[in-house]
């Protein structure tokens, strides 16, 4: 056997172990999850829910403040973001802001986190301050309108999380746990 045969083989050999390990990542790269995630943010005034109309999808329904998080971007952060650029809302509402849970959409690769923006005291002034954003509005919570997907989803997490924010009125969500039920919380180490 010559020399060159032997180089000629060894070329075979890598270009095909080359063309495994492609095809190997290739698989693994199709079949491994790929997801989105953003947050949505529910803003409340005593028993009023705003609710934004997107210009460019689901034009007919109303949704919740929120957006998909940038590269490298925490859920907290996204929903500041959001809120600064869709209503023009001051970035220092970010402390005011209560996670409730991160959870998947239904039917979908996507993942959304959810707070809540209980406004205590003035009603936020709000404005669209985005393209994506065709009207602002602060509707009942009791007399919603038709909402998107995301948002239906949203609330009906609200409703039935063991936190009964979304049942409280503003009087009752300013007192302490135990205020409100007149009763000590079990899981509370104090008594």
């Amino acid at each position: 056997m010559r020399p060159e045969d032997l180089w000629g083989q060894a070329g075979v050999e890598r270009r095909s172990g080359s063309l495994n390990r492609r095809i190997i990542r290739a698989l693994a790269w199709i079949t491994r999850a790929k997801f989105t995630a953003g947050s949505l943010v529910v803003i409340r005034h005593q028993g009023e829910v705003l609710l934004v109309r997107e210009r460019y999808r689901d034009r007919d329904r109303w949704g919740l403040p929120g957006g998909y998080w940038h590269w490298r971007e925490c859920p907290l952060d996204a929903a500041t973001r959001e809120l600064s650029e869709e209503l023009g809302l001051a970035k220092s509402y970010s402390s005011d802001l209560a996670f409730i849970a991160t959870y998947p959409q239904v039917g979908t690769h996507h993942i959304d986190t959810l707070y809540l923006l209980e406004a205590r005291t003035d009603r936020p002034i709000v404005r669209p301050t985005s393209h994506e954003i065709a009207r602002i509005e602060w509707f009942p919570q009791n007399q919603l309108p038709s909402l998107t997907n995301e948002a239906e989803l949203a609330f009906e997490l609200l409703r039935s999380s063991d936190q009964t924010i979304f049942n409280l009125t503003t009087e009752e969500a300013q007192q302490p746990a135990e205020d409100r039920s007149g009763a000590a919380d079990p899981g509370d180490p104090r008594g």
